[in-house]
């Protein structure tokens, strides 16, 4: 793999940080293009001189809206762009990082607009691998704050097996040292248990007393969730980070 180069887009946050670690420790030549926006001439300028002399690129875009019409739009524009200049420099892979259950939770705008990103991948003549991955273990503090600091805490009664940022990374970066897929792969965490069991668990280890209420009703973001909406329903690739081991990593007590 001497010299190959990989480009990393939507990189900003924290997978592009332990992904880019991981490709420069493997050796990569990595160009990192962060939040860019290809409908801008400058950034496409900026996308086209990047991909000059690539070999991989892997797409980490985040929309700038998770409004269901607006998400999808992004999503879709922005592939699709991606995707034709990829083919005139002759990109030979194209890795997706996409969502466990894209396609299994409607009335989610997000799943729903990657399910359609997914859609522009397959359908590109580019090489590809898809990475579908369980929600990271930072939503569980997301949604707990989001509650307030007092009161009950309702949250689903689905399934959840949710996966640090680091073994996304590293699955990212395996896959980028692979052939194409030309389909999905599932990746998710070592532990499964209904969300409410997570959301008890996090709490018990900050020593925060509220409690939490499971409500097989209650919403992810807005979609209706079954029992397994939000973990792989066929063989899947398992991340080695415990919520114990994610909670003490991060601080959080």
């Amino acid at each position: 793999m001497d010299n190959k180069r990989v480009v990393l887009i939507g990189d900003s946050g924290v997978i592009g940080n332990f992904l880019s670690e991981r490709l420069t420790a493997s050796g990569w030549k990595i160009v990192r293009l962060g939040d860019i926006d290809v409908s801008q001439n400058k950034a496409l300028e900026k996308l086209k001189a990047a991909l000059q002399r690539s070999d991989v690129v892997i797409d980490l875009t985040t929309p700038p809206s998770y409004e269901s019409k607006v998400c999808r739009e992004y999503l879709v524009t922005m592939t699709r762009r991606l995707l034709k200049e990829e083919v005139g420099a002759k990109i030979s892979h194209h890795i997706l990082l996409s969502t466990v259950g894209a396609d299994r939770l409607p009335g989610n705008g997000y799943f729903e607009a990657k399910a359609a990103q997914e859609a522009v991948v397959e359908a590109a003549s580019v090489p590809f691998s898809i990475i579908r991955s369980t929600p990271l273990f930072d939503v569980i503090p997301g949604i707990a704050n989001a509650s307030g600091s007092s009161g009950n805490i309702k949250v689903s009664t689905a399934m959840f097996q949710p996966i640090a940022s680091e073994d996304v990374a590293l699955a990212l970066a395996d896959a980028a040292s692979g052939r194409p897929m030309y389909g999905c792969v599932d990746l998710a965490g070592p532990e499964r248990a209904p969300f409410d069991e997570f959301m008890r668990r996090y709490l018990a280890i900050l020593g925060d007393q509220r409690c939490v209420e499971a409500d097989p009703k209650a919403t992810y973001f807005g979609g209706r969730t079954s029992q397994m909406s939000l973990v792989p329903v066929r063989s899947a690739r398992i991340g080695r980070t415990s919520l114990s081991a994610w909670c003490e990593s991060t601080a959080v007590h």
